[in-house]
């Protein structure tokens, strides 16, 4: 995955990236909020980063890219993690060093419909403390919309949490729908009539018709097409004085 955004770049991981990982989640807000996400040494945080990278070839989650500003700068993450019940849920944290300057948003807005198209999702979960402010402003900026706020499991202790979903959009849902492997379109067909058409002989006339074709691929090949041709409305043509 490389997704690029304004000031941002999503990516995957590579040990060089282990001290980054390791300076950056010894943050106040990751001891508090998510403390199994601290690595208090280098090689905690390799060993980590080593799993993950693992984890881009299997993909099973959890699936965590590295958020990197232009130059390189490694400063957060984020990462879609499967639930028990089959749902996915989204992640993200930008280092105390780069906060309040909108990387979050910007990271999560870009990256939600990237991964949810690639896990193949048309939803995707958001949970967090209920006192963990600049969380629940990040998933409201992203569009993601409150299902419950009370008491349930966070890390295996029941905690007061607010609970999102956000939906993939609606033109990618339908794509999605009907896609599969499925491709329609619809073509403008001109020319000029110079020989024989449907019995018709050579008129010298400038025409212009749609035509709709839907091709089925398959291992990146076409192996079928059908499609609508206005016959009738050719014919017309050609015949029209």
């Amino acid at each position: 995955m490389k997704i690029e955004t304004k000031r941002l770049t999503i990516t995957e991981f590579d040990m060089s990236m282990a001290e980054s990982v390791h300076r950056e989640s010894l943050d106040e807000d990751n001891r508090r909020f998510v403390p199994d996400e601290v690595f208090e040494t280098v090689e905690e945080a390799a060993k980590m980063v080593e799993y993950l990278i693992g984890c881009y070839t299997s993909g099973d989650g959890p699936l965590v890219y590295p958020v990197t500003l232009k130059d390189d700068t490694y400063i957060g993450y984020v990462q879609a993690v499967p639930l028990d019940d089959g749902a996915w849920e989204v992640g993200y944290h930008i280092g105390e060093n780069y906060t309040n300057q909108g990387y979050a948003t910007e990271a999560v807005t870009a990256f939600l419909p990237a991964i949810m198209k690639q896990i193949g999702i048309t939803e995707m979960m958001g949970i967090c403390l209920a006192d963990n402010k600049a969380s629940i402003k990040v998933m409201e900026r992203c569009g993601f919309i409150k299902l419950y706020e009370g008491v349930g499991k966070y890390q295996g202790e029941n905690r007061e949490i607010c609970k999102y979903v956000c939906f993939l959009p609606p033109k990618d849902i339908v794509t999605k729908f009907f896609e599969g492997g499925m491709v329609a379109t619809r073509v403008l067909y001109e020319g000029v009539h110079s020989g024989t058409c449907m019995g018709i002989p050579a008129t010298g006339k400038h025409i212009a018709f749609e035509a709709l074709e839907n091709f089925k691929v398959e291992n990146g090949k076409i192996t079928e097409s059908w499609g609508y041709w206005p016959d009738k409305e050719i014919e017309q043509k050609l015949k029209s004085e």
